[in-house]
């Protein structure tokens, strides 16, 4: 984690290191953490399929399903057949929602 935070410390603006240091911080339950990394990438990088995942998997961790159910189908056409996204869409739909 400390390798990541360096990496976005140096390079605030590179989407793969906020990704890896978002993934390992979701990893931790260090959510607060995970989603900040996260929303920097997506500032950066609106359609990024790698935060757009990890983004959903954050909200799955925090039991908003609905919201990544939302963002899924507010995905651009061109990205929504990404195979990673089959996973957090299929833990929304069988748990409750609003």
């Amino acid at each position: 984690m400390e390798l990541y935070q360096l990496l976005i410390d140096r390079y605030p603006r590179d989407t793969d290191a906020l990704f890896r240091f978002a993934e390992v911080a979701t990893d931790t339950d260090r959510l607060q953490e995970g989603e900040k990394a996260v929303r920097a990438c997506l500032a950066i990088e609106a359609d990024n399929v790698y935060c757009r995942f990890q983004s959903m998997l954050l909200k799955i961790k925090e039991n908003r399903f609905g919201e990544v159910v939302t963002d899924y189908r507010s995905l651009p056409q061109s990205i929504q057949d990404y195979p990673w996204f089959d996973a957090p869409l299929g833990l929304a739909w069988t748990c409750p929602h609003s």
